[in-house]
């Protein structure tokens, strides 16, 4: 009988910790959480609570290194008879200058994901054989390492021997500090940074 009592006080107990709304929430809305969510689940019940909790740290930690190593950009267009400047994959009417080429990293530039953004302006820049400049807009980046620094000295090297002018816009105070500190403003000219992408 003890044992029988004790067994329903932690089957009531584990009951009031399984949340199905939120599990549905997690399907419409983030499948990734929702996947750790089960996977820690499953891996709580079989392999027991420290096993479990391990297995949840470790998968959070494997995202949180995939997400930053390959985070978000967008390649940009002018909206019709604006200055307004949005992601061709979201606004189809936007409309792309086949001699520039607009980008929007969404996310910091560091060590973990140069190789990345590397294979994504190769990849852009290949894709538009016109292409005579491109355009990082920096409001979204937030942060450069010294990796990342090298790069942009390695990137403005590259492009000037295939004949493509690199630009930015819209760089935040901290990474344009960072830049004015490398010297990376001389290197490439103060004429090639502007307030905004028009």
């Amino acid at each position: 009988l003890p044992k029988a009592v004790l067994a329903s006080v932690i089957l009531v107990a584990v009951f009031g910790l399984i949340d199905i709304r939120e599990a549905k929430h997690l399907w419409h809305t983030d499948r990734r959480d929702l996947l750790m969510l089960v996977v820690t689940f499953v891996a709580t019940i079989t392999l027991g609570v420290e096993s479990g909790i391990l297995a949840g740290v470790v998968l959070s930690l494997a995202d949180l290194i995939w997400r930053a190593s390959r985070p978000h950009f967008a390649v940009l267009g002018r909206l019709p008879e604006t200055g307004v400047y949005r992601n061709i994959g979201r606004f189809p009417e936007a409309v792309e200058d086949p001699a520039v080429v607009v980008l929007r990293p969404d996310g910091q530039w560091f060590y973990a994901n140069v190789p990345y953004w590397q294979e994504v302006i190769r990849k852009q820049l290949a894709e538009r054989p016109k292409a005579k400049a491109l355009v990082i807009d920096a409001g979204s980046l937030p942060e450069v390492d010294s990796t990342a620094l090298h790069f942009l000295f390695d990137l403005a090297d590259e492009l000037d021997r295939s004949g493509v002018e690199l630009r930015f816009a819209g760089l935040i105070g901290p990474v344009r500090d960072r830049l004015s500190t490398a010297g990376f403003f001389e290197r490439l000219g103060a004429d090639r940074f502007y307030l905004t992408v028009p």
